[in-house]
C-alpha cells in the first residue's frame, strides 16, 4: 500500500481586462511630473505543507494569501513568464499604489516577492501586466491623480515608470501585449473624447493613434497579437450597446460589429451586450471573445471563422463570428478572463454575481462545464486566469472579506482536507 502511494504521488507531482475603474483622486496629493521610481521590496514566504506520503492525495482547488497588507487586489492581472515565473499585478486600495508580486517555488517552499512599483499619486487601477519573450515584467496602467496612460518596465532590479500619454483624461481600461518583436503595446480608452486609442513602442517612443472615435467606444477593450503579429482588440461600444473588435490589417485598422444584441429572426428587443470582454487567439490564430450580455445576466462567447483578409469596415453584425450564450451562467457574468488550456480548449474565470463566489469555466468539443469554487470565499469581480508550467489552472482574485489578493491553484493537497469542506 505504502509503494503504491508513493508512485501516486510521484505521478501528481510530475504533471482584455480591463476592468471597471473607480477614481480615488482625493486621498493623494497631486503629482505633475511622474518619473522613474525605484521599487520597494518586501519578501513575504509562504509554506506549502509537506505531505507525508503515506497519507492518499488529490487534485484540487485551494487558495493561498499572496498579500494582506492593507485593502490589495480588487484589481489584478496575473502572467506567467518563459520560464515559468508567475507575476500578479494589482491595485492597493488602502495606499493608492501599484504593487507585483512575484513568486519564487522552492521546493514545497513558495516566496513572494513584493514591489511597490508605483507611489506617485493615486495610481494602478486596473493594472494589465505582460511578460514580453525574455521574460521582462511590464505593466500598463491608469493614473487616477494626473488623469494619464503610464507603464512600468521591470530592468532585472528596479522599476521604470513612464507616462505614455497625458492628453486629456486617458488610459483607463488599459490593455498590454507584447508582438512576436517583443516590444510592447497597449490598447486603452480615451474618456474626454470617448475612443479606443492605441499605443506601440517602436524602439525608441511610443507611437499613438486614434482605433475607433465612432460614436461612444473603447470601455472594457482587450488587446492580444495574433502569431502572424497582428494587433486585435475587443472593446464595447456604449453609444450602440454592442460588441465591437478592430483587427490591424495591411497598414490600416479594421473595424467590425461583432454581437449587436439583435435576436436574428425575431422582433425582440435588442439586447446590452460586449462589456467586461477579454480577448485571446486560439491555437488556430483566430480570435475568440468573452463578454456579457448585460440584459439576461449571461456570458457570451464569440470566435472568429474566416481569414482575416475578410476583416472589413461595415460588416454585417456577426459576420464570419460564430456566437454562442454559454449555457448556465445567468447572473455570473462579471468580468471575465478569458485563456487557453494546454489542451488548446478555452476557459474563463469570473465572479458570479449575487452569491459572489469564484466561477470556473472550460470548453469540452459539445459545451461549456461550470464550476463554482469556494476556497477563496467571497471574491470581487476581477479575477484574472492563466495556467502553470504543469497545465493546471491558476487564478488571482481578491478576498473581499479579509481584503486580500488570493491565488487559487488547481494543486495536490490531502484527500482528507478536500473530503472536510
Amino acid at each position: 500500500m505504502r509503494l503504491t502511494l508513493i508512485t501516486v504521488c510521484a505521478l501528481l507531482l510530475a504533471g482584455c481586462s480591463e476592468k471597471p475603474v473607480q477614481d480615488k483622486a482625493s486621498k493623494k496629493k497631486n503629482v505633475t511630473t511622474p518619473g522613474p521610481v525605484p521599487a520597494e521590496i518586501v519578501t513575504a514566504t509562504e509554506t506549502e505543507p509537506e505531505l507525508d506520503i503515506t497519507i492518499p492525495v488529490v487534485l484540487a482547488w485551494q487558495a493561498s494569501t499572496v498579500d494582506s497588507v492593507g485593502d490589495v487586489g480588487r484589481y489584478n492581472s496575473l502572467s506567467y513568464g518563459p520560464e515559468g515565473q508567475l507575476a500578479i499585478a494589482y491595485y492597493d486600495a488602502t495606499k493608492g499604489d501599484l504593487k507585483c508580486a512575484v513568486s519564487t517555488v522552492d521546493g514545497a517552499r513558495i516566496s513572494w516577492r513584493i514591489d511597490v512599483v508605483d507611489s506617485l499619486g493615486d495610481v494602478g487601477i486596473a493594472p494589465s501586466l505582460s511578460h514580453d519573450p525574455d521574460g521582462k515584467l511590464a505593466i500598463s496602467y491608469y493614473d487616477a491623480t494626473n488623469r494619464t496612460l503610464k507603464y512600468a518596465l521591470y530592468d532585472g532590479g528596479k522599476w521604470m515608470t513612464t507616462t505614455v500619454d497625458s492628453e486629456d483624461n486617458v488610459g483607463r481600461y488599459s490593455s498590454l501585449s507584447h508582438g512576436p518583436d517583443g516590444r510592447p503595446a497597449i490598447s486603452y480608452y480615451d474618456r474626454s473624447n470617448a475612443d479606443l486609442k492605441y499605443a506601440a513602442y517602436n524602439g525608441t517612443r511610443w507611437v499613438r493613434s486614434v482605433v475607433d472615435s465612432t460614436g461612444k467606444v473603447g470601455q472594457y477593450n482587450c488587446l492580444s497579437h495574433g502569431p502572424e503579429g497582428h494587433p486585435v482588440i475587443s472593446y464595447y461600444d456604449f453609444g450602440e450597446d454592442n460588441l465591437k473588435c478592430a483587427l490591424y490589417f495591411e497598414d490600416e485598422w479594421r473595424v467590425v460589429t461583432v454581437d449587436d444584441g439583435s435576436v436574428p429572426g425575431t422582433q425582440d428587443n435588442k439586447a446590452d451586450v460586449g462589456k467586461r470582454g477579454s480577448l485571446i487567439h486560439g491555437v488556430d490564430g483566430k480570435p475568440a471573445i468573452s463578454y456579457l450580455d448585460d440584459t439576461n445576466g449571461n456570458l457570451k462567447y464569440a470566435v472568429y471563422e474566416a481569414a482575416l483578409e475578410n476583416f472589413k469596415y461595415d460588416a454585417i453584425a456577426g459576420e464570419n463570428w460564430h456566437v454562442e450564450t454559454i449555457e448556465g451562467t445567468e447572473n455570473i457574468g462579471q468580468v471575465s478572463s478569458l485563456s487557453r488550456g494546454t489542451n488548446g480548449r478555452p476557459a474563463i474565470s469570473c465572479c458570479e454575481y449575487k452569491e459572489q463566489r469564484l466561477i470556473y469555466l472550460t470548453r469540452s468539443a459539445d459545451n461549456w462545464q461550470v464550476e463554482t469554487l469556494y476556497p477563496a470565499g467571497l471574491v470581487g469581480e476581477i479575477t484574472s486566469l492563466g495556467y502553470a508550467p504543469n497545465g493546471r489552472p491558476v487564478i488571482s482574485c481578491h478576498d473581499v472579506t479579509r481584503q486580500e489578493l488570493k491565488l487559487v491553484s488547481f494543486t495536490i493537497v490531502p484527500k482528507e482536507e478536500v473530503e472536510e469542506n
